[in-house]
């Protein structure tokens, strides 16, 4: 399993994934290099579910959070896409996409955020579900 924290706080214990790593081309300046982790659920923990449900959004708990994939690995990542099923009365986020970016350089956020859209779509393009792995 892995855990995933956010500034200390548990966030979710996500299954075991190995990560989808996204051939790139130029169109995002300062990227190298995307490792994709995607879930098809996450469960959130019971602090986080009352925060969302009060308005706050899931870039708030999950981009720049860590993935501590085992006691000697933690990656940090960036928040890609994810839904929220807090209002329909789940504890769940679906379809959840982050991502560990390699950058050249420094990366805004504002930039970042306008890669996300053509993220998601490279990345579910290139996604076979059958497969074990993202």
């Amino acid at each position: 399993m892995m855990t995933i924290m956010k500034e200390g706080e548990l966030v979710s214990v996500a299954p075991t994934t190995e990560p989808k790593v996204l051939e790139l081309d130029p169109r995002w300046p300062g990227v190298e290099r995307l490792d994709c982790y995607y879930f098809p659920q996450l469960k959130l923990e019971p602090p986080v579910v009352w925060k969302v449900m009060a308005g706050a959004a899931l870039g708030r708990f999950f981009d720049r959070c860590v993935l501590q994939i085992s006691e000697d690995q933690d990656v940090e990542v960036r928040y890609a896409h994810g839904r929220s099923e807090v209002m329909r009365g789940k504890p769940y986020i679906s379809t959840v996409l982050l991502v560990h970016v390699s950058q050249k350089e420094p990366i805004s956020q504002e930039k970042w955020v306008s890669y996300l859209p053509a993220i998601y779509e490279e990345f579910m393009r290139k996604y076979d579900p059958s497969q074990k792995k993202a």
